[in-house]
């Protein structure tokens, strides 16, 4: 998987049929591509991927923008636009160019990390992007599989999802779909994103070989192991699957989890938020949202089919409201003893459960 320069590597993914090339010659940036985006990996490589972006582990080249006046302005970056094509000024730090028009980006840092992490986001947030136009959205949840259908757990960023999913994943009848950002479509599935697990601050992951896993230090929030999907091996779904169960967590200071059933009412405002608004998705604004009449009109149309399939799902979903406790191993108790008790499509004795309220 040599391309046209020696000194370049390339690796291509492809995710539900969008595709994304990587050319770098850093092999430390190629060795984090392959452990992040491992279960997309293709063997061939192709001039006409649909995205495509080249990282350069130095720093940004002088004159890199023209004269021009700024369009969009964060603590974090600075974008400015001609024509097709945008500059983004990460503070400094990093420097990415992106023509819309070929779908092909430079990304410039000196320091390797950061330049991972712009390729990292950019890829998502271009890759999102593709894949809401061709119908498949992201929803920021944990999704299971459990024989022939899907439950979607709706937990705020930070609440959980992972380790939740570790203690899951125990269980032999259950199978990854996405431990952060499955797609729906508007026909209530859940399709597979199965990615390398972050752990925040290794929680639950001392007894993985370490190599299979990753550590990644942030500057906010402590440091995060990511864990190879290649430790996962035979618990990872490759088919998507219909949804039945949608669990909108909260959190509770009791001692104990709980279950409550509530309205679809109730439950959508969960998927305006993780879904319809994409709050906790790798959607990266600076590249998501551009100027022009046009560009509104398709982030509507976006925005509508993503509403089409949230409805969709609360269509074949039952919801329930899930109290976490800080006792992570109850919290992942009370779900399977609730998922043990549905041995048939449609007959659920949700009264025997424990923690279970009507």
């Amino acid at each position: 998987m040599i391309s046209f320069d020696r000194k370049i590597q390339s690796r291509q993914i492809c995710v539900h049929g969008v595709s994304a090339r990587l050319d770098c010659a850093d092999p430390q940036i190629i060795d984090w591509f392959e452990f992040d985006f491992r279960g997309f990996l293709t063997s061939g490589l192709s001039d006409r991927a649909d995205v495509r972006i080249t990282v350069h582990v130095e720093p940004p080249p002088e004159s890199s923008i023209p004269a021009l006046d700024e369009i969009m302005h964060t603590p974090h970056f600075v974008t400015f636009e001609r024509g097709p094509i945008r500059y983004v000024d990460y503070q400094g730090e990093a420097l990415a160019i992106y023509d819309y028009e070929s779908e092909a980006g430079q990304i410039y840092a000196q320091n390797p990390e950061i330049a991972y992490e712009r390729l990292y986001l950019t890829i998502l947030s271009r890759l999102g992007e593709k894949l809401d136009y061709r119908g498949l959205h992201r929803v920021h949840s944990l999704a299971i599989s459990c024989q022939d259908f899907a439950c979607l757990f709706l937990i705020p960023q930070g609440g959980g999802k992972t380790t939740l999913a570790l203690r899951l994943l125990d269980d032999p009848r259950l199978m990854l779909l996405s431990e952060d950002t499955p797609f729906i479509n508007r026909r209530g599935e859940v399709f597979p994103f199965p990615f390398r697990l972050g752990v925040t601050n290794g929680e639950h992951t001392e007894l993985i070989p370490d190599r299979f896993k990753r550590i990644v230090e942030r500057k906010v929030g402590g440091f995060k192991t990511l864990v190879d999907l290649d430790y996962f091996k035979g618990k990872i779904a490759s088919k998507p699957v219909r949804n039945r169960y949608l669990f909108c967590g909260r959190w509770t200071t009791a001692e104990s989890p709980r279950l409550i059933k509530i309205s679809k009412l109730s439950a959508l405002k969960y998927l305006v938020r993780d879904c319809l608004l994409g709050l906790g998705l790798p959607q990266v604004i600076e590249f998501f949202l551009r100027s022009g009449f046009r560009d509104c009109a398709q982030k509507g149309f976006i925005a509508l089919s993503r509403l089409a399939a949230s409805l969709a799902l609360l269509s074949c979903s039952r919801a329930y409201q899930l109290y976490l406790c800080k006792d992570r191993d109850k919290n992942a108790e009370l779900i399977l003893s609730f998922l043990e008790r549905d041995s048939s499509p449609g007959k659920l004795i949700e009264g025997r459960v424990p923690g279970w309220q009507r």
